[in-house]
């Protein structure tokens, strides 16, 4: 069985919150990374040139440790409408194919399919 783990966040000792599906707290270790990297953004300049890359690179062994890969099979992207674009022109699709897209999404996952169709 799992032991407390309310020293892990900044919840008080009167508090009960069980609305985790919809308001997950942040652990205290997620708010300082998170102070961490936008005191970053707030000062680029500061960042030495080879940052970006290395953070992509932890970025790509963590997801390639998750699913059983290697860091050269995963594919970082700035959007979701950029990936599915270069997916949509990359893949041949036979005429009278049909892709699903999920109902009322964002348009940016959607644009690919509706300017192939």
């Amino acid at each position: 069985m799992l032991s407390s783990q309310r020293h892990l966040f900044d919840i008080p000792r009167d508090v009960c919150f069980l609305n985790a599906a919809a308001w997950s707290p942040l652990p205290l270790a997620v708010q300082e990374a998170g102070r961490i990297g936008v005191g970053r953004k707030g000062q680029p300049w500061k960042l030495d040139a080879d940052f970006m890359s290395g953070q992509y690179e932890r970025a790509r062994k963590a997801a390639a440790a998750l699913i059983g890969a290697d860091s050269a099979d995963i594919a970082l992207i700035p959007s979701v409408g950029y990936g599915v674009s270069t997916a949509g022109k990359v893949m041949s699709l036979k005429r009278g194919s049909r892709v699903l897209v999920l109902q009322d999404d964002h348009t940016s996952p959607v644009l690919e399919w509706m300017s192939r169709a």
